[in-house]
């Protein structure tokens, strides 16, 4: 005996993949290997050279944290932007991830909610986050063991790597918005 059900016969049920859905797919994956590259690429860049080089992982893990919708992604990125910097600087493992951490997540929240993802409000906030880095930095690793010869480090070495962190947002900031704007699926 075979039952029949008169009244679900006009229900069409979608397919549950669909040629957008893959496509959208293919575009996340995409703009995924894109983002990586570009921070294996930042973190060769921070392991090599001198003492004075730019910290790109700030431009990096601000510019994603303008463009992402989600609260999670943007701390994911924040937390290993910063433990890759930490491993890279030779800091204590924690430092920076922490300070990247809420700096992306803080960013998030007012791009979603107040703000408009423009150039130079992505040049503010990474300016602030690099100069905090930057002074938080001088201070725990330089200040209070060597007050002597500390001014001279501060004005030397820190300052110059932050202008040129600043400086890097000229680059990143356009190649992250295309990055995310131009792999959407339409």
């Amino acid at each position: 005996m075979r039952l029949k059900f008169k009244k679900y016969k006009n229900i069409k049920f979608k397919p549950i993949y669909s040629a957008k859905v893959e496509k959208g797919r293919y575009f996340t994956v995409l703009q995924s290997i894109l983002i990586f590259i570009l921070v294996v690429i930042s973190f060769v860049v921070s392991c090599s050279g001198f003492y004075i080089k730019p910290i790109l992982f700030i431009p990096i893990a601000i510019t994603l944290a303008i463009f992402f919708e989600d609260e999670l992604k943007s701390a994911l990125v924040g937390g290993v932007c910063g433990l890759l910097l930490d491993i890279s600087s030779h800091r204590l493992f924690g430092f920076n991830g922490v300070l990247l951490l809420i700096s992306c997540v803080v960013t998030t929240l007012l791009f979603k909610n107040y703000l408009k993802p423009m150039f130079f409000n992505a040049i503010v906030f990474v300016g602030l986050t690099t100069f905090i880095q930057g002074f938080l930095d001088y201070f725990f690793y330089y200040k209070l063991w060597y007050s002597n010869v500390s001014d001279v480090i501060y004005f030397n070495y820190t300052l110059p790597s932050n202008i040129m962190t600043l400086v890097c947002v000229l680059f990143v900031y356009p190649l992250i918005k295309k990055i995310r704007t131009s792999l959407v699926a339409k």
